[in-house]
C-alpha cells in the first residue's frame, strides 16, 4: 500500500479539503480503493483510540501518502477532539466526529468533486454554499458510508450519489451551520495563539445542544412528535440568528410563548409546568462553563428578572410578557394598597383570633404549596388587580382577618412586600387557602359590581 510508484497521479489537497475526501480522491484517480488498513486508520483520526500510540502509527501512515504534507492537519485535528470530544453531550448521531456517516452536498461533488471538511463537523446538516441540506441517505435508503463508497461517488446500489437532489435547508439550520463554522474557525484561531495543551477556548457544539434542549422543553410532550417532523434543529437555528445581538429577544420570545394565554397576568399561574422548567434551564446554563459566555451571561440576566431571589426564600415567576416598567407599577400600586388593607386593620374578638390562629397552624400543612398549588397564584393575582384596579380595601377587610398573619414591614420595598405576602400564604394550611381564595374571589366580585 505504501509503494509509491503505483500512484503516478499526485493530486493536491484542495484548501477545505476533508481529509477522508482527499484520500479518496487519492486512490481514485489512480484506480485503486480505499484498502481497508486506511479505512482503520482514519477511523483513528476520526475517533481517536485510546492508545495514542495507534494514533500516532495511523498518522505516520497517512502523512507517507501525502508526502509529508499533514503535518498542520494533525494539529487541527487535535483541536477538534478537544472541541468535540467522542462520546460527551450527544444531541443526535452528528455530535461528535465521525468516519462512519458521510454527509456530502451533491451539486460540489458535480461542480469539483472535492469533499468539504465543513461537512464533517458535528451538527453541521447544510451545505452552506447552495444552502441545501446535506445528502446522508442514498435513494435507495442505505446510509452512505466511506468504506461501502464506490468509485465515482457511487452507492453498492450503483446509483451515482451527484444525480441526487437534496432538499433546500430552512433559514434556522443554515443559522445553526454558520454557528457552528464560525464559532470551530474562532476556536481554532485562539488555540494556535496559546502554547499551553489544555482546552483553550469555548467551543460552539455545546452552545447548541443547550439551546436544543430548550427547544425541546418548551412543547408539552403531545406536540413533539410535530416537532420532530419540523425539523427542530431549524428553530434552534432561529434562536442563534445573528448571534449574539438578537439572543436576548430570542429567548424573551420563548417565554412569552409559554404564557400567551395569560398575558394579562403579572404573576405566571403555572411556574411549575411552563416558565419554572426554564428558569431550571438558565440555571443549568450559568453553572456550564463549556456554553458561550455571552448566552452564560444573558441567562444569568433572564433568570434574576424572570425569578427574582426573595429574601424569604419564596419563588414567584413574574409573567415575561409585561414590561419591567409595568411590572413595577404594578408592584407599588400593590404594596400602597396593601399597607392600607392591614393599615386600617380593626382588631376582632380574642376567640376569633384564636380560631383563626388554628387554622393558620392546622395539621394538614400543605408542603411545597407556594410551588405547586394554583390557588396560592390565583390569590396573588386577583390582589394584583385589586390594586392596580384601586379597589376599596373595605371589601376586602374579612381576607385581611383571616390572613395567615398580621403585619407589614413599612420600609419594604414593593418587591419584598409581594415576596413577604407570598410567604405567609405558602405556609397556610390547604383548607385556609381555599378560604382564603374564596373571601379573594368574593371580595373582588363585589366590588366591581
Amino acid at each position: 500500500m505504501l509503494d509509491l510508484g503505483q500512484f503516478p497521479i499526485r493530486p493536491q489537497r484542495s484548501a477545505g479539503e476533508s481529509l477522508a475526501g482527499y484520500l479518496y480522491r487519492f486512490y481514485g484517480s489512480n484506480g485503486h480503493r480505499v484498502p481497508d488498513a486506511l479505512h482503520q486508520s482514519l477511523e483513528s483520526i476520526y475517533r481517536p483510540p485510546p492508545e495514542p500510540s495507534r494514533f500516532d502509527e495511523a498518522w505516520r501512515l497517512l502523512d507517507a501518502i501525502a508526502g509529508g504534507r499533514l503535518d498542520a492537519e494533525r494539529e487541527v485535528w487535535r483541536l477538534n477532539h478537544l472541541a468535540a470530544p467522542p462520546g460527551e453531550g450527544r444531541l443526535s448521531s452528528q455530535a461528535e466526529f465521525s468516519y462512519q456517516n458521510l454527509r456530502a452536498c451533491p451539486r460540489c461533488l458535480e461542480l469539483d468533486g472535492h469533499h468539504q471538511a465543513a461537512w464533517e463537523l458535528p451538527l453541521v446538516q447544510t451545505c452552506l454554499r447552495h444552502r441545501c441540506l446535506l445528502l446522508e441517505k442514498c435513494l435507495c435508503k442505505r446510509k452512505i458510508s466511506w468504506r461501502t463508497l464506490q468509485a465515482d461517488w457511487r452507492c453498492p446500489c450503483g446509483l451515482d450519489l451527484r444525480e441526487i437532489a437534496n432538499e433546500p435547508a430552512r433559514r434556522g439550520e443554515l443559522n445553526t451551520d454558520e454557528f457552528v463554522t464560525r464559532g470551530i474557525q474562532a476556536y481554532r484561531h485562539e488555540a494556535g495563539m496559546r502554547s499551553d495543551r489544555v482546552q483553550p477556548a469555548v467551543t460552539p457544539f455545546r452552545t447548541v445542544q443547550l439551546m436544543h434542549e430548550l427547544v425541546w422543553q418548551v412543547p408539552p410532550p403531545e406536540w413533539r412528535a410535530a416537532l420532530a417532523k419540523t425539523r427542530a434543529g431549524a428553530i434552534t437555528g432561529r434562536l442563534l440568528g445573528r448571534w449574539p445581538a438578537l439572543l436576548r429577544r430570542s429567548l424573551t420570545r420563548v417565554e412569552r410563548l409559554l404564557v400567551a394565554g395569560n398575558s394579562q397576568l403579572c404573576i405566571e399561574l403555572m411556574p411549575d409546568v411552563a416558565l419554572r422548567g426554564v428558569h431550571e434551564w438558565y440555571a443549568r446554563v450559568v453553572a456550564d462553563k463549556s456554553a458561550a459566555p455571552e448566552l452564560r451571561q444573558l441567562a444569568e440576566w433572564r433568570r434574576l428578572d424572570l425569578l427574582p431571589p426573595s429574601k424569604n426564600g419564596n419563588m414567584i415567576v413574574f409573567n415575561p410578557t409585561l414590561g419591567l416598567q409595568e411590572r413595577q407599577r404594578r408592584l407599588c400600586k400593590f404594596s400602597e394598597w396593601w399597607k392600607r388593607l392591614f393599615g386600617h386593620y380593626e382588631p376582632v374578638a380574642p376567640h376569633i383570633a384564636r380560631l383563626l390562629a388554628k387554622r393558620s397552624t392546622s395539621s394538614t400543612h400543605a408542603m411545597h404549596y407556594g410551588s405547586y398549588s394554583r390557588p396560592h397564584w390565583t390569590i396573588l393575582n386577583r390582589l394584583l388587580d385589586a390594586a392596580w384596579a384601586d379597589l376599596p380595601v373595605e371589601k376586602f377587610r374579612p381576607l385581611a382577618w383571616a390572613w395567615p398573619e398580621r403585619f407589614v414591614v413599612v420600609d419594604e420595598d414593593p418587591q419584598q412586600v409581594l415576596f413577604t405576602a407570598s410567604a405567609q400564604l405558602a405556609g397556610a394550611s390547604t383548607e385556609l387557602s381555599h378560604r382564603l381564595e374564596r373571601l379573594c374571589r368574593r371580595a373582588y366580585a363585589t366590588s366591581t359590581e
